[in-house]
């Protein structure tokens, strides 16, 4: 017999349409219930490595209200589940409460890969065995880099949910909505407020360093400066040896006779990369230099 779980959550919604005194904006009370629904069923998914639930998935997964209490929008919500429902459960001693942990532990790697890019600061990223227990991601960093380490059972989860905090954060602002928070008994809050609107945006961002690569140009365009490129060695975590990847090239570089030498070559380059805040995967390559006596060698 599969096992059964059950864990409560409460989402509050504030802002002056969230006024018992006045009552509550309709919208925002359906948008907050949807938002509560939403967040369980893609974590859900996230955990299964799929994308939408089937008829089947009711037997395993169900979310149901509470109650209300006073002030702003605060509801009260159950989700419950099945240990068929949740593969990793298999591998835990027990639940540790596992929607919660991994809804909280995607948005902490969010927020810090966030942070990270506001600083101007490289994100190296390592996955962690499963050790029997819902474990929580540590994040550390110095001057220059954040490590985040992952739990096994959370790789590819943060990236899932992203869409939905930002649905979610996105539904803030100063004439209606100004936070939205999430908690479950005796944890720490997701809490979002009007300077989280573009902290879950799926933006492309160029990073401060420059790396030395060297590439073959599979194919390039030469009016463009734009292509792809093929990575034989690599100084940098975001581009992998034998994975091909978009470029362009600096204008000042742009020498039609050294493009005719590049083309089919593995030739060394300098090089700045561009990252999806999402993936936190390269997405595209930009080259700045080389070095005229190692290209010609």
């Amino acid at each position: 017999m599969p096992k059964e779980y059950v864990e409560s959550f409460s989402i509050r919604v504030a802002g002056k349409s969230m006024s018992p005194a006045d009552g509550y904006d309709i919208d925002g009370v359906i948008s907050a219930l949807n938002d509560a629904k939403s967040i369980v069923n893609k974590t859900y998914l996230a955990l299964n490595n799929r994308e939408r639930l089937t008829s089947n998935d009711k037997e395993n997964l169900s979310v149901s209200i509470k109650g209300f209490k006073e002030g702003s929008l605060i509801t009260d919500f159950q989700a419950f589940y099945t240990s068929v429902g949740i593969p990793v459960l298999a591998e835990v001693v027990n639940n540790s409460n596992v929607l919660w942990n991994t809804i909280k532990g995607s948005y902490d790697v969010l927020k810090a890969r966030k942070k990270a890019s506001d600083e101007g600061k490289e994100v190296k990223q390592e996955i962690t065995e499963n050790t029997g227990t819902i474990v929580a991601p540590i994040i550390s960093g110095d001057n220059n880099t954040i490590t985040i380490q992952i739990p096994q059972y959370l790789e590819g989860v943060p990236e899932q949910l992203q869409p939905t905090f930002d649905r979610m954060s996105k539904s803030i602002n100063n004439d209606g909505v100004s936070s939205i928070s999430i908690s479950s008994d005796g944890a720490d809050n997701i809490e979002l407020d009007a300077k989280d609107r573009d902290t879950f945006e799926d933006r492309t961002i160029e990073l401060a360093d420059e790396f030395k690569i060297e590439a073959k140009i599979l194919n390039a365009n030469y009016s463009s400066s734009k292509g792809t490129l093929l990575i034989s060695k690599s100084a940098t975590q975001y581009l992998k040896t034998d994975e091909t990847y978009k470029f362009s090239m600096n204008e000042d570089l742009h020498a039609e006779e050294k493009w005719k030498e590049m083309f089919l070559s593995v030739k060394p380059y300098y090089c700045k990369v561009k990252i999806s805040s999402r993936t936190n995967q390269a997405v595209d390559v930009r080259i700045t230099d080389w070095d005229p006596e190692e290209m010609d060698s």
